[in-house]
């Protein structure tokens, strides 16, 4: 059976798309997420200081974190004692009209647990999020919308 050069090169594109295709996806993908700060700020707990902050991603696919809260005690570094908790919430993906999150605690930077957190979407496809970071004094409530490429976008609530 004899080919003509048309569909030999047909053939060996098609085969290049589908071996190349997700490696070039997988790079784009494995691109480190940026977190931009939205919110910090810093204390003391008896004689100990504090730092915390809160970070939101842009925009984050099913399998990204969207946002992620900091706490630090003490100082941290070489000789000196300090304690470092954070929150991460990663986008689990949509299903209906409900958001699916995980709530990921880390433990000087050791995975301690991971709980789940279902938000109903509003009908501007929006949910709301409210988050404490450990040593402030008050509460912060995120924005989260769903885009019509199921992308979620974050933001702090005004």
């Amino acid at each position: 059976m004899t080919h003509s050069t048309a569909t030999r090169v047909l053939l060996l594109a098609w085969a290049a798309i589908l071996v190349l295709g997700p490696l070039a996806a997988w790079d784009v993908r494995a691109q480190p997420i940026k977190m931009v700060p939205v919110a910090e700020g810093t204390g003391r707990a008896g004689e100990f200081p504090t730092k915390w902050a809160i970070y939101i991603t842009p925009e984050a696919a099913p399998g990204d974190n969207i946002a992620a809260v900091e706490s630090i005690i003490g100082a941290i570094g070489a000789g000196k004692v300090g304690s470092l908790t954070s929150f991460s919430f990663y986008f689990a993906g949509i299903e209906g009209r409900t958001l699916h999150l995980y709530r990921v605690e880390f433990k000087d930077l050791k995975e301690q647990t991971r709980h789940p957190i279902l938000l109903p979407l509003a009908a501007d496809n929006t949910a709301l999020l409210r988050v404490r970071p450990l040593y402030a004094d008050r509460s912060f409530t995120l924005r989260l919308r769903v885009g019509a490429d199921n992308l979620l976008t974050g933001a702090l609530a005004k």
